[in-house]
């Protein structure tokens, strides 16, 4: 079992901030918000400090890496922050999405696994369903 200290704690809590307001005003937006206006300027501004402390420190106490990135296809990538106590010594699904296309097109899917032993991302491509298989 890894070690940690308060220092960990609060780094893998200002990664989690982070990730999750570069996500939450895309995904309003996404969904018919209106997201220009003071709240999310100062929402913006907030992940911008948060950003420039997460820069002073990129591995945990015990020499882990805090946070890391693997490339899905061109031009599409993930990120995973690990946690600052690792409890799941063996590689784990994290998601299964589908791979980008055009409408109507299908380019199969992909799987990302993690690993917090080793700190590690996989990433696994799936082949397209065949079209009778497909949902219309």
């Amino acid at each position: 079992m890894f070690a940690y200290t308060t220092e960990d704690v609060l780094v893998w809590a200002v990664r989690k901030a982070i990730n999750t307001l570069d996500w939450v005003p895309d995904s309003l937006s996404g969904n018919g918000t209106d997201t220009e206006g003071p709240e999310f300027d100062a929402l913006d501004t907030a992940r911008m400090d948060l950003i420039a402390a997460a820069k002073l420190v990129d591995h945990y106490s015990d020499g882990r890496p805090i946070e890391s990135r693997i490339d899905i296809e061109d031009g599409v990538f993930t990120t995973h922050v690990w946690p600052y106590r690792a409890t799941n010594l063996g590689e784990q699904l994290l998601y299964t999405n589908r791979r980008s296309a055009d409408p109507g097109e299908d380019h199969g899917a992909y799987s990302v696994f993690a690993n917090e032993s080793t700190c590690t991302l996989r990433v696994e491509l799936h082949e397209p369903r065949p079209r009778h298989l497909r949902r219309v």
